[in-house]
C-alpha cells in the first residue's frame, strides 16, 4: 500500500514539474501600423544575482500610457513590441520580500530587441550580512545571436 502511494505521489511531483512555463499575454503597441520586423520587442530576463522586473506601466512621448500593469516575459517570442520611439517606462522589481519602483525613458529603435534587467546593489550590514542597499534599471540591448 505504502508503495502504490510513493508511485502516485512520484507521478504527481512528475506532472508538476512538466507543466509549461507561465507567460504573461504579450501585447503590440502599433498605432502606425508597422510591419512586425519593424517593431522594436522588450522582454525582462532575469539574470543571475538580480531581481525579477515586471512592466507596471508605458507611455508614450505624448505622455498617454499605452500598456497598463503587462508584466513581462523573458523570451524574445513572447516579448511585448513597441514602434519605434521614445517611451517612459514603469518597472517593478521584486526580489524576495523586497520591491523597487523605477521608471526610465527609453528610445527604441526600429528592428532591435531590449532587454530591462533588474540589478540589486548590496551592502555589508551592521553584523556582516549583505544587505540590498539599492536597486538600478539596466537597458540591454540584445544583439543578434545572443
Amino acid at each position: 500500500m505504502s508503495f502504490r502511494i510513493f508511485v502516485i505521489g512520484l507521478c504527481v511531483i512528475l506532472q508538476a514539474c512538466a507543466l509549461p512555463k507561465y507567460r504573461v499575454e504579450s501585447k503590440i503597441y502599433n498605432p502606425s501600423g508597422l510591419a512586425k520586423e519593424r517593431l522594436s520587442t522588450v522582454i525582462c530576463k532575469q539574470g543571475e544575482r538580480y531581481a525579477w522586473a515586471s512592466i507596471s506601466g508605458v507611455y508614450n512621448s505624448e505622455r498617454v500610457q499605452v500598456m497598463n500593469g503587462v508584466g513581462c516575459n523573458d523570451e524574445l517570442e513572447y516579448g511585448h513590441h513597441f514602434q519605434p520611439g521614445i517611451y517612459l517606462f514603469s518597472v517593478t522589481c521584486h526580489y524576495k520580500n523586497y520591491q523597487g519602483f523605477l521608471t526610465a525613458i527609453l528610445k527604441l529603435e526600429p528592428s532591435k530587441n531590449y532587454n530591462l534587467v533588474c540589478v540589486l546593489e548590496n551592502k555589508t550590514g551592521r553584523f556582516g550580512w549583505e544587505e540590498i542597499d539599492k536597486v538600478r534599471l539596466e537597458i540591454r540591448e540584445i544583439k543578434p545571436g545572443n
